[in-house]
């Protein structure tokens, strides 16, 4: 079992996630990360997943909150690092071209 989740902003425009992302984090990892994306000064944002242990669908379902919640807020999310397992779901998903995933 990995350990909890946590959000880091390193820099501007980057937010390094690390932990395990379960049902149990996935809320509070998904408020965080939309008062990051509230928060930034930086109009195109980057989830930095490499740190991150998630292996189902809430991951997914995670990065297309926040995905939806930075257009709200006139920001452009993308996703890099995204662990190969969780990559395979969203291709089966079929949502990679949605997420804005960007090679490390």
């Amino acid at each position: 079992m990995g350990t909890s989740a946590t959000l880091q902003q390193i820099n501007d425009d980057t937010i390094e996630v690390s932990g395990l992302i379960d049902f149990d984090s996935v809320l509070s990892c998904r408020s965080l990360g939309e008062e990051m994306i509230r928060s930034a000064s930086s109009e195109e944002l980057i989830f930095d997943l490499s740190k991150a242990d998630i292996s189902s669908n809430i991951g997914v379902s995670l990065m297309l909150c926040w995905l939806r919640y930075g257009a709200k807020k006139g920001k452009e999310i993308a996703f890099q690092g995204v662990p190969e397992n969780l990559l395979e779901i969203i291709q089966v998903s079929g949502v990679e071209q949605i997420l804005g995933l960007v090679e490390a």
